[in-house]
């Protein structure tokens, strides 16, 4: 059986999802991607298949410097839809642990450097009520994690060019 799993987010323009892989566009109007936000972006999703038991958000950002996790947020509850803008330090959001990100904070950082930015938010169904990890784990093995628990996935994917 296939379960469609959409994401979203305040700026969604258009989006459609198919069944082996998910594609959502987002506009870069938000103003969490802002340099210098101190706001997260707000995330809705819905569409979880039967059997999660939590979810997973990671909100990369690829440009010319390689690849970076911005934000991590683990342990969300299987009846969460929503993830309200809060805080960019935020430490838990919608019932979810933050995570620490690739520029070694807690919390969501907004792109700064000029240039293109293509920025994804990877949202997780997870067979798991809790991931089992240090609260500082970094997000490569935290990533890697994820993936042994992972039911399905949605991506939404925005380029953002710094100036």
């Amino acid at each position: 059986m296939t379960f469609k799993l959409l994401l979203s987010s305040a700026v969604l323009m258009s989006g459609a999802s198919l069944a082996a892989a998910y594609q959502v566009s987002l506009s870069s109007a938000d103003p969490a991607l802002k340099c210098g936000s101190s706001i997260t972006p707000t995330v809705s999703f819905s569409g979880l298949p039967a059997g999660t038991k939590s979810v997973a958000l990671i909100f990369w950002d690829r440009s010319s410097s390689g690849l970076q996790g911005r934000w991590a947020i683990r342990n969300l509850p299987a009846s969460a839809t929503v993830l309200q803008s809060v805080s960019s330090g935020a430490l838990t959001v919608g019932g979810g642990t933050v995570s620490a990100n690739q520029v070694g904070k807690t919390g969501f950082t907004a792109p700064c450097a000029k240039g293109r930015h293509d920025l994804y938010i990877d949202l997780y169904a997870l067979n798991t009520a809790k991931l089992e990890v240090k609260s500082d784990i970094a997000l490569r093995p935290l990533y890697n994690t994820i993936h042994k628990f992972k039911i399905q996935e949605a991506k939404a994917h925005v380029v953002l060019q710094v100036k």
